[in-house]
């Protein structure tokens, strides 16, 4: 099957430093290759720094950097920021991908520290990186945008998910929020809504897209989405394509969330 076509000409975040959480594979990778192409300088993050330097060789190669961390802890993000702008003066796009899955079980046998933990990653971890985007981008008085990387479950109840699915819909609310304080101050704000994608999250049983054949029943185009199709989308709402778009969240989900979901 063909890559994606790019909508955002090349060349057009030539001059811009970004950074991406949860880029060792899948979407954050094809996110940050993205970016880079078209011109960005680009920090990666992930917890798993080796995994993530090694995938992301020829970026490191044309100068962009990976940072190893947490996103949970907080000195980590203050210290992949730190980074990004000791290494490029600045940090004009900020996307955050970081996640994990979540086992799909009835909510009366849901442990507290594992759904609190889902929070964490999905949600607390994306508050304060925008916070300190923000404080960095109205400090120098500058343009920013942040594109979170929510879900297309956030959109509609899914029984036994009452730990993702409830973060990636807080983590697009926290998007419209967002874009309502900073819109008018330089900083956009959107989210990308994934469908099913063929990442490593979908690929373990009994978590979210596992089940393959029951996934592609409910999806009307018939297959699952690539990473590089969700990476075209995110690129677009960084970029001055989407110069006046704040505050949305688009599906790119192969038509699922219409077709009535789970």
């Amino acid at each position: 099957m063909s890559a994606a076509i790019s909508t955002v000409p090349p060349g057009a975040l030539a001059g811009r430093s970004a950074i991406v959480t949860g880029a060792a594979g899948g979407i954050g990778l094809a996110i940050a290759k993205k970016l880079h192409q078209l011109g960005a300088e680009v920090t990666i993050m992930d917890r798993d720094v080796e995994r993530a330097r090694k995938a992301a060789e020829p970026l490191l190669a044309a100068g962009c950097t990976v940072v190893g961390g947490d996103v949970r802890e907080e000195d980590d993000l203050k210290a992949l920021f730190d980074h990004a702008i000791a290494a490029f003066g600045k940090v004009d796009i900020l996307v955050n991908n970081a996640g994990i899955a979540e086992q799909v079980i009835p909510t009366v046998d849901q442990q507290l520290d594992k759904w609190q933990r889902l929070m964490d990653v999905h949600l607390r971890a994306a508050f304060i990186t925008s916070q300190l985007f923000a404080r960095h981008v109205l400090g120098r008085q500058g343009q920013g945008s942040i594109v979170n990387i929510s879900s297309i479950t956030a959109l509609r109840p899914m029984r036994g998910s009452n730990g993702y699915v409830v973060a990636k819909a807080g983590l697009a609310m926290m998007t419209q929020t967002m874009a309502a304080e900073w819109s008018g101050q330089g900083i956009r704000v959107n989210a990308v809504a994934p469908g099913f994608t063929r990442t490593s999250l979908a690929g373990k049983p009994g978590e979210l897209g596992a089940d393959f054949s029951d996934v592609l029943a409910r999806i009307p185009m018939q297959r699952m989405g690539r990473p590089d199709e969700i990476a075209e989308v995110a690129a677009f709402l960084a970029s001055d394509a989407a110069s006046y778009v704040s505050g949305a969240m688009i599906p790119v989900d192969g038509g699922w969330a219409v077709n009535c979901g789970p």
